[in-house]
């Protein structure tokens, strides 16, 4: 955030979120229930794949990403570790 209070997002990360979408091409599957995601992140390319989950209810309503990154930040402030970049598997649900 800008010290104006303006949410500011890199370019680096523009451009990221650009190819990924191009990536995913003009006509891509469209998911209106739960799913699972799967990452591998290597230097010569991203993998991702999603699928649909059945019959999956939670009563969280926040973004799994956001649930995540808090947990993240709360270990580092502890000391439990250094810095989240450390973090090479990550497991995580909402239930």
């Amino acid at each position: 955030m800008s010290r104006k209070g303006r949410v500011y997002t890199p370019k680096e990360t523009v451009e990221a979120e650009k190819a990924y979408a191009q990536a995913v091409g003009d006509d891509p599957p469209v998911f209106h229930g739960p799913v699972t995601v799967e990452m591998t992140f290597c230097e010569e390319a991203t993998y991702v794949t999603v699928r649909s989950l059945t019959q999956w209810q939670t009563p969280l309503r926040g973004d799994l990403d956001n649930y995540i990154k808090l947990c993240l930040d709360g270990c580092q402030r502890a000391g439990v570790i250094p810095n989240d970049r450390l973090v090479v598997q990550l497991k995580a649900s909402k239930e």
